[in-house]
């Protein structure tokens, strides 16, 4: 039987229950009837129907208003069955065979054996299609899946014993989560733990298991993924987990930065299992995470605030920002408790992603979890939410394997090229410092060496005219892009004015405007400072903000 419901305007609704081979077959094509397939359709007019209403006077109950029981068709004994006797439930006998052939046979094929064991029962497909994913999805944990991973991982130990490999079991021995570091991951981890990012992603095996990758940056620039995991949630007790077998595989080595996505869990794991590392926030989560909670309650106060947040987050001091933050962004709280409320709640985690804070420590020149998002997104391309555990530890490995080949394709690609940025003229000059560089800097160290040496021919300097040009710029609107830019600019271009605040006018004996010889409109692009005790200071900051940490500036074969 199949039913159909009809509201009558005005009147009760109506239902109606009739066979399924009742009403005439309208074609919903003009081909030719000779060209049609040999084949015919299941309705026969057949006349079979009951009608039933629920007026307003017997609401909820409902009344028989039609009844006609006669077909014109043979009934067969599945049709009765299914018409009369149709249960969804499963006995512990019928999921017991459903749990033994999934994943083994058509879900078709197995209604055919519980046809077979049961044949006064009718199954229904979905319940069925249903039982087995169920099923399949119980398995994987405490069965196949994780087992051949699990043997996987112990071969590799086995075969090296410095492969590493932990497990969590549930009470009923499920799997719960397991972390893994090749020998080449533990050895980029031990060398690049400066700055670490760490993020989830999903989707990408079929049980629906995050995947927590860490990455860090080597002296290349490069994004090195060094550890992953698969846990069953994102609580503190996983990201605990997961932190604990991360100094268990690299002998207690603390990161010295770790880049989060503001999750309150990861933030208090962290806390508690490496709390001598520096945690940092994501910048675009944290736009994310304004916009979700203020956008609304500003309404058209938005883009006043999101411009007045960033100029006061990109402050060059700390004072500085304090007196922002209670002139430009506080007062968008007043008397109004939920935006006030939010407001002191990131001012007080401010160290984590305010410039005064960030800006004082080495980041690779970062503020986001960007790569470690890019690092997800080359996962995901080769794995879905259908794969396999074994086959998504196969597309790690994969991703590995193509990371190392590309580390050192551009090992010797710097070793065997002569960059022709670099004139003759800038190699005479600096011989000695691109000699020395050559013998102890690593990739990314000696590329900025040898971009501020070809830029440095072509500056000059000239009085200061009175004009701060490197006035940091606000932002309006939210774009992840501009956020990351303008605070780049800020970092290089610090304003005159906070200079002059910090250093103090007594001590400025004089300023230069430093511009590109090229550039006809004379713009300034910095400013020196020189100061009466002979020193001198420039607005780009590029000494204290633009360190190079000790283990990005050597090759990889320094001792």
């Amino acid at each position: 039987m199949q039913s159909r419901l009809k509201r009558m305007n005005g009147q009760s609704p109506r239902v109606i229950f009739g066979c399924k081979k009742a009403g005439k077959h309208v074609p919903q094509k003009n081909v030719d009837p000779d060209k049609h397939r040999n084949c015919t359709s299941s309705r026969e007019c057949c006349p079979c129907q009951i009608v039933v209403r629920s007026p307003r006077e017997l609401f909820p109950r409902w009344r028989i208003t039609s009844l006609v029981t006669d077909h014109c068709h043979e009934l067969k004994k599945c049709d009765i069955l299914e018409s009369n006797q149709r249960d969804k439930r499963l006995s512990a006998e019928m999921l017991q065979l459903i749990t033994t052939h999934a994943g083994k046979c058509d879900p078709k094929f197995i209604v055919y054996m519980l046809q077979h064991e049961w044949p006064d029962k009718a199954f229904d497909l979905r319940t069925v299609a249903n039982a087995i994913q169920k099923a399949k999805n119980s398995a994987h944990i405490g069965g196949s899946e994780a087992a051949e991973l699990h043997k996987i991982l112990q071969d590799k130990t086995r075969n090296d014993k410095d492969w590493f490999f932990a497990t969590d079991l549930d009470e009923n021995g499920r799997l719960r989560r397991m972390f893994w570091m090749s020998p080449s991951q533990r050895y980029l981890y031990r060398r690049y733990r400066d700055v670490v990012i760490s993020d989830n992603t999903y989707k990408t095996n079929r049980f629906g298991m995050p995947l927590n990758v860490i990455v860090i940056i080597d002296n290349a620039g490069k994004s090195r993924l060094v550890g992953c995991s698969l846990v069953s949630g994102e609580s503190v007790e996983d990201y605990e987990w997961i932190l604990e077998q991360l100094l268990a595989a690299s002998d207690n080595v603390y990161p010295h930065i770790i880049f989060v996505d503001e999750d309150p869990a990861m933030e208090a794991a962290c806390a508690t299992t490496i709390s001598k590392t520096t945690v940092l926030n994501c910048i675009w989560h944290l736009r994310q995470n304004l916009n979700k909670n203020l956008h609304g309650a500003l309404g058209k106060d938005w883009n006043d605030f999101i411009s007045a947040f960033w100029t006061t987050r990109n402050a060059l001091t700390a004072s500085d920002f304090e007196r922002r933050w209670s002139e430009h962004v506080a007062v968008f709280g007043v008397d109004k408790p939920k935006i006030e409320g939010y407001l002191k709640r990131i001012s007080e985690k401010r160290e984590h992603w305010a410039w005064p804070w960030v800006g004082t420590r080495f980041t690779a020149g970062m503020q986001s979890t960007q790569r470690v998002e890019s690092m997800n997104a080359a996962i995901k391309r080769a794995v879905n939410g259908k794969t396999s555990l074994p086959a998504l530890f196969e597309a790690i490995e994969k991703k590995l394997s193509n990371e190392a080949q590309t580390s050192k394709y551009i090992l010797y690609k710097t070793d065997t090229t002569v960059d022709p940025a670099t004139s003759t003229f800038v190699q005479q000059m600096f011989a000695d410092v691109i000699d020395a560089n050559n013998r102890y800097l690593g990739i990314a160290a000696k590329s900025q060496m040898k971009l501020e040496m070809s830029r440095s021919v072509l500056y000059q300097s000239n009085p200061h005219t009175g004009i701060d040009a490197c006035a940091p710029r606000s932002i309006e609107g939210g774009d992840f892009e501009e956020i990351e830019r303008s605070s780049k600019d800020d970092r290089e271009m610090s304003s005159l004015q906070s200079i002059q605040t910090i250093v103090g006018s007594d001590r400025i004996v004089q300023i230069f405007d430093v511009t590109f010889r090229l550039d006809t409109e004379r713009k300034s692009l910095q400013h020196i400072l020189l100061l009466a005790d002979g020193s001198y200071i420039c607005t780009c900051l590029l000494p204290p903000k633009q360190r190079i940490c000790m283990s990005t500036l050597f090759p990889s074969d320094a001792s």
